[in-house]
């Protein structure tokens, strides 16, 4: 008897971290956003095997953020561990892309993130790992206030 299964992926069982934001910055003139926070957990070493590891961040606040391929318009950056004595420090250099069609994306200017950031208090981000055999890693909601980031976009 053979079981087929569509869907093995079992419940990761790790805790959920708490992120906090610290800071923002611009990366010289480029559309390079590096964001830096805080976890009550280390997100580096949560799993041995790693299909990618991001802070997802999206301009709808009631996102699921478990299917990024539903997200119009979305901020995306490499989760990497940053030397602190502050304990848990990491830093995503955040892009921010607008989906053109199913299949593609584009890099978005200054003046159309400004438009988006317009909106809004704050950008709404969390920790996503994709890892092998676990369902998708998703960290308790951080949120950056646009204020911070419209200070750097207007710096180009």
């Amino acid at each position: 008897m053979f079981l087929v299964c569509a869907s093995c992926a079992v419940s990761h069982g790790r805790p959920i971290a708490h992120i906090e934001y610290m800071n923002v910055e611009r990366y010289l003139n480029r559309n390079v956003y590096p964001v830096t926070f805080s976890s009550d957990v280390d997100v580096e070493q949560l799993f041995k095997s790693k299909i990618s590891q991001s802070l997802l961040c999206s301009f709808d606040q009631k996102t699921d953020f478990s299917m990024p391929q539903d997200l119009k318009e979305y901020g995306e950056g490499w989760v990497e561990p940053v030397k602190s004595g502050d304990g848990l420090v990491f830093k995503a250099d955040l892009m921010f892309y607008k989906v053109k069609d199913s299949t593609s994306y584009t890099l978005m200017s200054s003046n159309e993130l400004k438009a988006l950031l317009a909106r809004q208090q704050s950008l709404a981000c969390k920790v996503r790992i994709n890892s092998y055999s676990y369902k998708v890693y998703l960290s308790e909601v951080m949120k950056i206030p646009v204020k911070d980031l419209m200070r750097e976009v207007n710096k180009y």
